[in-house]
């Protein structure tokens, strides 16, 4: 690990022409070995305050060991347990003043970058996530199809009806 442990990893964000051009998110977030080197300087608590800052109660540290062992699927399942929407947590939730406001790490440095570590599995494929064993598990075939597919629209950042033919459309089941 190159970093000082006190400091958080610096997150990559556009070059200002390049942002200044397109609707893309700012922020590109965390590659996966800078999610690795951030979520090294988790302390692991033995009584987590993190957890109790989070409004859903999401295992943050053993989200934060998954992505320290590289298990990207795990990860994803840990928050999928307790937030019905994980790929709103990283980008809307306020972490500053709830789960990142209570970090231990944060009492004498900077606490761990806990939502740019969730927006990690965002540019992972869907099927790294899917093919987790208990997405397997809970889902049949054809819903796992139309989860990836889904997955792959909203991460593109499009409204689907703009790129999508009418067949693909009514297959996501998203028609009305």
């Amino acid at each position: 690990m190159a970093g000082n442990m006190m400091e958080k990893v610096p997150v990559r964000e556009q070059d200002p022409k390049v942002r200044a051009a397109n609707f893309e998110e700012v922020c590109l977030g965390y590659n996966e070995e800078e999610a690795v080197e951030e979520s090294q300087r988790c302390l692991h608590c033995k009584n987590a305050k993190c957890i109790g800052g989070c409004p859903v109660n999401i295992n943050i540290p053993e989200f934060i060991e998954a992505v320290k062992t590289r298990d990207f699927a795990r990860a994803y399942n840990v928050i999928s347990e307790s937030s019905s929407l994980p790929a709103v947590c990283g980008r809307v939730c306020p972490q500053e003043t709830q789960c990142e406001g209570r970090c231990i790490r944060g009492i004498k440095g900077e606490p761990v970058s806990i939502g740019k570590l969730e927006q990690v599995r965002q540019a992972l494929p869907a099927r790294v996530i899917l093919r987790s064993s208990a997405m397997m598990s809970r889902f049949s075939k054809p819903c796992i199809r139309r989860a990836a597919f889904l997955f792959t629209v909203s991460r593109n950042s499009v409204f689907p009806r703009t790129r999508l033919s009418r067949r693909k459309w009514k297959m996501s089941g998203l028609s009305a």
